[in-house]
């Protein structure tokens, strides 16, 4: 399997802010979809499981699978039948019962849900440094382009009503953004429009959107890497403020560039986040109130926090470097205060749930 897809599997969620909220009515089923490799065959699969793990069933040939928060449908990519060599994906729609997969779109990648179940929003490569947000009608196939440019992560509002992303102000290539580029916030309404902007400093990135403020990634650069920040600021551009303050020391070093938040409960009262380094992010637990931040396990550098379950009691995560043939790649599920990590699948990785 090619680096490039095996990045994909790692973090295929890092770029899309994901809260592992689900709608108001609650999710007909509730499930894990993840990527069961094959090592040695060059082949990737989308499977289905019970929360627990149990239950495993094929659903797809395929990858970066993505739930729906009403249980009903998968989404997930294929490399591109255009494109031998697969440097593009295709983007598919299968029901978590089983079925026929229906093309959705071409060339894109990072498939995450509506709250409402009805649109699919993904990345769509314009060149090697520009991406457009675009927001997908999956009954009609109708497309919105919401955002263009080097953009730096996005989150739906809690309603599902407006989307906020960050986007650099400048040309630049997208490793140099993360290390101390100009990217800002907007917010635009999730059926498109225009976009209205919530800082003009160019130092926030890796927006999500929780039920009281935004956290987002203060970007701080400093000889090397980063120390980012979390910080939060209201929807309407207000009471901007640090969240965790400075990141401890012994966080920081040659390879970290801090901490990326990645998704709320939907009380507000958990956060998880991401130490970011240069081969993943392995979770933590930062404090709404208090700003305090705490490991969550004993993950390696070499993992990811996936999701986060609705009442913040549980952390989706996968583990694992993923070099050569990704068969060191594991999904695991951990409570978020603490406690032993349950194993969800082997040779698995890009997990997603609607718990």
């Amino acid at each position: 399997m090619d680096r490039p897809r095996l990045l994909i599997l790692v973090v295929a969620l890092a770029a899309a802010g994901c809260t592992g909220n689900s709608s108001s009515d609650g999710p007909v089923s509730k499930l894990i979809a993840y990527t069961k490799l094959f090592p040695g065959e060059r082949a990737e699969e989308v499977w289905t499981a019970h929360l627990d793990g149990s239950g495993a069933r094929r659903l797809a040939r395929g990858f970066a699978s993505s739930v729906s928060p009403d249980g009903r449908w998968v989404a997930f990519l294929r490399c591109s039948d255009l494109d031998p060599y697969c440097n593009f994906y295709d983007l598919y729609v299968i029901g978590s019962g089983g079925g026929t997969a229906r093309l959705l779109a071409r060339g894109v990648h990072a498939p995450e849900w509506s709250r409402n179940s009805d649109r699919v929003v993904v990345y769509r490569e314009i060149s090697i440094l520009i991406e457009a947000l675009v927001n997908i009608d999956v009954e009609s196939g109708r497309r919105v382009e919401l955002a263009r440019g080097s953009l730096h992560g996005w989150s739906f509002s809690p309603s599902g009503d407006e989307v906020v992303y960050a986007r650099a102000t400048g040309p630049c290539a997208r490793a140099s953004c993360m290390l101390g580029e100009k990217v800002d916030l907007y917010v635009i309404a999730a059926e498109g429009g225009e976009p209205r902007r919530l800082t003009a400093d160019g130092r926030g990135g890796f927006p999500v959107w929780g039920p009281r403020a935004i956290a987002f990634s203060r970007l701080l650069p400093y000889r090397g890497w980063g120390r980012d920040e979390i910080w939060l600021i209201d929807p309407n551009g207000g009471n901007r403020q640090t969240l965790t303050g400075p990141v401890p020391k012994h966080l920081l070093g040659q390879g970290f560039s801090g901490l990326r938040p990645i998704a709320w409960s939907d009380d507000g009262n958990e956060l998880v986040a991401a130490r970011m380094n240069e081969f993943g992010g392995p979770p933590y637990a930062v404090d709404p109130q208090s700003g305090a931040i705490r490991r969550i396990g004993d993950f390696g550098f070499c993992a990811w926090p996936a999701g986060l379950s609705r009442d913040g009691r549980f952390v989706l995560v996968v583990e694992g470097c993923g070099f050569g043939t990704g068969a060191d790649l594991r999904v695991d599920a951990i409570p978020y205060r603490g406690g032993r990590a349950r194993l969800i699948a082997t040779s698995a990785g890009s997990p997603s749930w609607n718990r």
